[in-house]
């Protein structure tokens, strides 16, 4: 969810003036919580000339500032990765066999990760925290493990359906709200040219879109899996369609087309800041 060179992986837009949802930044204001700054929302079918006029503003911002500051590689890693490993509960719940020590590793995960964040951000390294995907996770997977410790044979069926619906459900809030999930943690890696960029805000949309709609297919296919299973019995071309191709095939689908809008983002303000550097040395070159 980053943009290259703009800047790396997860992605975010300058101004720290949303109202409502301020979460701490690292650099000693108020953030923007999960969506950035409000006024940087728009309609995700905006047509083509509000968003090119959005693209040469970014660009604009970019050129104002010059080249972005260097940051150590190892810098850059950590806050890159970091978007990633709020996934990491979801994943590991899914890794073991065995249900209760399964959530219970997840609910441990997501809880180092949130410490993890807040020494980080403590350190300057990250730049907000804390983050609302990581919250989501803590109160998830400690629910997903007190059921599992309680009824570890009766809710196996059920359990992705828990896990995979109560992600889909924040990510789709996060939606309806105007604060797509990834703009938190697209914050970490992206300049803050983007923090106020309408551009930006519209990437993070199909960004968070994507994810939502995988995770939603995951927790329907599994509630389907689970009534085939009590009420036919088991199936092995469920079992394959259901729980295994539907329950992975989205996440990839959204992983792909996650890197695919963060290239074509990266590329198009690349060509747009290109463009306005030659402009202002055009003007520059003919004032002289």
């Amino acid at each position: 969810m980053g943009a290259k060179g703009v800047s790396n992986e997860p992605a975010i837009p300058l101004s720290h003036a949303a109202p409502g949802g301020a979460v701490k930044d690292a650099d000693g204001g108020r953030g923007t919580g999960s969506s950035g700054a409000a006024g940087a929302r728009c309609c995700p079918w905006a047509g083509r000339t509000e968003m090119d006029a959005a693209y040469r503003e970014l660009a604009e911002a970019m050129a104002d500032n010059g080249p972005p500051e260097r940051e150590a590689w190892w810098l850059k890693a950590l806050r890159k990765a970091g978007g990633y490993v709020s996934f990491g509960p979801m994943i590991l719940a899914g890794a073991l066999d065995d249900l209760r020590y399964a959530t219970l590793a997840a609910v441990c995960l997501a809880v180092a990760n949130f410490a993890a964040s807040l020494l980080l951000y403590r350190l300057r390294v990250y730049r907000i925290w804390p983050k609302t995907f990581d919250l989501v996770n803590i109160a998830i997977y400690a629910i997903a493990t007190a059921i599992a410790w309680a009824q570890p044979a009766g809710v196996r069926l059920w359990m992705p359906v828990l896990t995979s619906g109560g992600t889909a459900g924040y990510f789709v809030g996060s939606l309806l709200g105007g604060r797509p999930f990834s703009l938190e943690l697209a914050k970490e890696s992206a300049p803050k040219e983007f923090w106020d960029s309408v551009a930006f805000w519209r990437l993070n949309f199909w960004i968070s879109l994507w994810w939502a709609a995988a995770l939603s297919i995951a927790a329907v296919s599994a509630l389907v899996f689970g009534v085939i299973y009590n009420v036919a019995g088991p199936s092995k071309v469920a079992y394959l369609v259901l729980d295994v191709v539907l329950g992975i095939a989205p996440l990839v689908v959204a992983l792909v087309a996650q890197h695919a809008h963060v290239h074509a983002f990266s590329r198009r303000v690349r060509r747009e800041a290109e463009a306005a550097v030659a402009a202002r040395r055009g003007a520059g070159a003919a004032a002289a």
